[in-house]
């Protein structure tokens, strides 16, 4: 059972001290995602993409300040293999980029996800309007998330 929280409140400006906080964060308890919702996405004309950072962690006071300070969700979850609540903020799309580009000079670890991310964010039109996507842009997508894929395997998971 998930329980859900929203902040769409505008954004606060991040000190230097904020950002090396939460690359730190990030670095070790972060997870950045992209891909395609789709199981046979490349045969479709207009596969759904998505992407977002989260972390979970089993203590509110982190997540908390995630949330509040970044915005995006804030939701709770029991984890059965430990019987324990845990808490996750997330972050998506547009919003998620502007944030991995803030801490990238603090990041250690997933500068290279980071990374992937940002290009993947890069093909993202926000203009507001519902093209379908060229071969080309939906290839590159898919390439990033091989990409992805490979790298978070040559680190072991």
């Amino acid at each position: 059972e998930y329980r859900y929280l929203k902040n769409n409140m505008p954004r606060r400006e991040i000190n230097e001290t904020d950002k090396a906080y939460i690359a730190g964060i990030i670095d070790g308890e972060g997870c950045i995602m992209f891909g395609c919702t789709s199981r046979n996405a490349k045969r479709y004309k207009s596969p759904s993409f998505y992407s977002s950072v989260s972390v979970e962690m089993g203590c509110k006071e982190v997540p908390g300040f995630l949330f509040k300070l970044l915005g995006g969700g804030l939701k709770s979850r029991i984890r059965k293999d430990r019987n324990r609540q845990m808490w996750i903020w997330y972050i998506s799309g547009k919003i998620g980029g502007e944030v991995l580009k803030e801490i990238y000079p603090y990041l250690r670890l997933k500068k290279q996800e980071v990374e992937l991310y940002i290009k993947f964010q890069e093909t993202l039109n926000y203009q507001g309007s519902w093209k379908r996507l060229t071969e080309e842009i939906k290839q590159f997508r898919f390439n990033l998330i091989q990409e992805l894929k490979e790298l978070r395997l040559s680190y072991g998971y």
